[in-house]
């Protein structure tokens, strides 16, 4: 794909997730932009303290590599050279260290001499378009509606939300959701495609025949996605029971963060005999798993604000497939009825699923959702962004 103003540059990606976190938007958007440009993916969220590097070398040998090319992107990975890291002083510190040697390895290779941009993911990274100074552009790629259910937490993220929009040069959202909640923070806001994989959803591996999956009984009412707290547990636990002769499938992984607020109502979950639950440790079985699904679930507590605003990229892997979707509430899916139905509790879920079991899905709805998809690709919107760019003349 060929791009105007995204070609040739030095961009560097603070990461605000682990890298192994199964929300994957960083890196995917790390990847294409590294097709053209030189990318270096700042991964924050992975730093060790030195106590740690060396206690990681002696148990496995490994040796810690400061800056690692890997794939077209250069990791730089971080080190807490300061003790107590636990202490807000201190990890800015740490952090001011970290961006000072980044910017001597930058300075060392020649890529000062280029056009470079700041790509911000995450409100706590507000500061960073000062730090890292007038030279780059900064840019906030705002991609969900960042919130927590710690009242101090959440005080702190508002705050440094005003504070990110108020430094950065340039704004986007994936959803029309995301920016009428902000456009009275910034007036040119501008609406960006969501981001789906679609070349893992053209090529993918199938399911091992000894996989239960292929052994079940129809119908199958599945979800793909992170076991959290973010799951509606009462109306899944009540539809599975109501429906003994229906197979509710969840695939992905048990997340730990929050684990004690929903272990109890998973456990129930887990006790009922049409439930299932597995995790590939690859995401190129997932299109398999998905194409097992007769219908597909989005069900979301929206009483979280989070969930509330959120824009899912499973949307456009369901999408893809051609699956018929059911979701909660959410206020950007809203749009896309009847390509998704919105279930508000137990028996809007019932109602829907035992409509579509008994209709089928029509042929034209798979069609519109394929064609949503393709407009909704990691490339489309990196193509979007980049023309936006062009035409504020950075």
């Amino acid at each position: 794909m060929s791009f105007s103003f995204l070609k040739n540059k030095l961009i560097v990606i603070p990461y605000n997730n682990p890298k192994s976190w199964i929300a994957d938007y960083i890196t995917q958007t790390a990847n294409v932009l590294s097709e053209k440009n030189i990318v270096i993916a700042f991964l924050w969220q992975d730093a060790l303290s030195i106590k740690e590097i060396i206690a990681r070398k002696l148990k496995s040998k490994e040796s810690f590599r400061f800056i690692e090319k890997k794939d077209r992107i250069i990791y730089f990975r971080p080190i807490h050279f300061l003790p107590l890291r636990r202490l807000p002083l201190i990890e800015s510190l740490n952090l001011i260290i970290n961006i000072y040697f980044l910017k001597i390895f930058i300075s060392s290779k020649g890529f000062d001499k280029k056009k470079k941009i700041l790509w911000l993911f995450h409100p706590d990274f507000w500061y960073l378009p000062k730090i890292f100074g007038k030279s780059y552009i900064s840019y906030y790629d705002c991609v969900d509606y960042f919130s927590s259910k710690s009242q101090n937490a959440e005080i702190k993220i508002r705050r440094n939300e005003i504070k990110i929009i108020k430094n950065v040069q340039l704004m986007t959202t994936i959803s029309k959701t995301l920016k009428k909640l902000y456009s009275n923070q910034k007036k040119n806001i501008y609406v960006v495609p969501q981001g789906f994989a679609v070349k893992d959803f053209q090529s993918y591996r199938k399911l091992p025949q000894e996989n239960f999956l292929l052994k079940l009984k129809r119908p199958i009412i599945g979800y793909v996605g992170g076991i959290n707290e973010r799951l509606q547990f009462p109306i899944l636990i009540n539809l599975a029971k109501k429906n003994p002769h229906w197979n509710f499938i969840f695939n992905g992984p048990i997340q730990n963060l929050y684990y004690h607020q929903f272990k109890s109502k998973l456990n129930q979950l887990k006790k009922l005999k049409n439930v299932y639950f597995q995790e590939f440790d690859k995401k190129d079985y997932i299109p398999s798993v998905i194409k097992q699904f007769d219908i597909c679930l989005i069900p979301y507590d929206i009483s979280q604000d989070f969930n509330r605003y959120c824009y899912p990229m499973k949307v456009f892997e369901y999408f893809y497939l051609g699956k018929p979707i059911i979701s909660t509430p959410i206020e950007e899916l809203k749009q896309f009825f009847p390509l998704i139905k919105i279930a508000s509790d137990t028996n809007d879920f019932n109602k829907s699923i035992k409509e579509i079991l008994k209709n089928g899905w029509p042929l034209n709805y798979a069609r519109k959702q394929k064609a949503l998809a393709l407009d909704n690709t990691w490339e489309k919107k990196i193509k979007k962004i980049d023309k936006i760019l062009e035409q504020n003349d950075f």
